[in-house]
């Protein structure tokens, strides 16, 4: 994005707002890539660029850099005409310095923790800690397992699908091999593992008839041009016991959260006990 993309407006703007700081301030060193300069401070090309977002049109990108400009402006502006008319900034100082120390404290400490091998869950705890705490893993939503079929009105298949699809165990490797290598036809096989009910309403046809979950149920919407078929073999109603691999990230993300703070901890008491024996902390008796 360069200057020769902005609106006469906003290019206005910029060459107004330079000239009259310029009349008051001595002339500063300007970065070659310089957009706007507003007293010692420059907006260069680079960091427009790194703050515009990925894959904007062209007509976007420039209402972007010209919103973007604007509003650097703006705050620069504010902040010359505050560092003159503040009575004290130190305070703004101490908390900047402090919240500097403080990103870069947690980035060590976010980095050391990554690399110590002691951060994720192994599967045997996975297995040990659900055990220990199943009860406090409850499904929020009924879960199911069973067969999700989309196929075009007009195939000459539907009506062999149809009938697989209602025998009472259907077989999914006959399904399989009756839509072998039609690429017209969308199948997903979810009777090996439990999925939300939020999941099948995603992919269930808007406007069609609600439906609800129930064992053995087979259900049918026409929709755009296609029949979608849902069976359901097993359904495990909301507030219901999580199955184990449904709780499985749940559980890694609570033992890999306790992990990072045993690792946090060892780190801050070593580099103290580090610090102590190099005689870098000093206590100091008030006179």
């Amino acid at each position: 994005m360069s200057l020769q993309h902005l609106t006469l407006a906003a290019k206005t703007a910029i060459i107004t707002t330079v000239t009259v700081l310029a009349a008051s301030c001595n002339k500063p060193s300007v970065p070659a890539d310089a957009i706007v300069s507003v007293g010692p401070a420059s907006l260069t090309e680079t960091e427009l660029r790194a703050a515009m977002p990925n894959g904007l049109p062209a007509a976007d990108s420039a209402a972007f850099a010209e919103s973007y400009i604007s509003t650097w402006i703006s705050n620069r502006l504010i902040t010359e005409v505050a560092l003159k008319n503040l009575p004290d900034t130190r305070e703004i100082d101490r908390m900047v310095s402090e919240y500097r120390r403080n990103l870069i404290m947690w980035e060590y400490i976010r980095l050391k923790t990554a690399e110590d091998p002691s951060l994720a869950a192994s599967p045997d705890s996975v297995t040990s800690y659900f055990e220990a705490h199943k009860h406090e893993f409850t499904t929020s939503e009924p879960m199911v397992k069973g067969i999700f079929v989309k196929i075009p009105s007009g195939s000459d298949r539907i009506t062999d699908i149809k009938k697989l699809l209602r025998t009472p165990a259907a077989d999914p490797d006959k399904l399989e091999k009756a839509i072998l290598h039609d690429t017209n036809i969308t199948y997903d096989y979810f009777g090996d593992r439990w999925v939300t009910w939020s999941q099948i309403k995603a992919i269930w046809p808007v406007g069609s008839t609600e439906i609800k979950p129930q064992t053995g149920m087979r259900y049918e919407a026409e929709s755009a041009g296609s029949v979608h078929m849902l069976l359901l073999t097993e359904v495990l109603p909301a507030g219901s016991q999580m199955p184990p691999e449904a709780a499985a990230p749940l559980v890694t993300r609570r033992i890999e959260a306790r992990n990072r703070a045993d690792i946090e901890r060892r780190l801050r008491a070593d580099m103290r006990q580090h610090a102590s024996d190099n005689g870098l902390i000093r206590f100091h008796t008030p006179k």
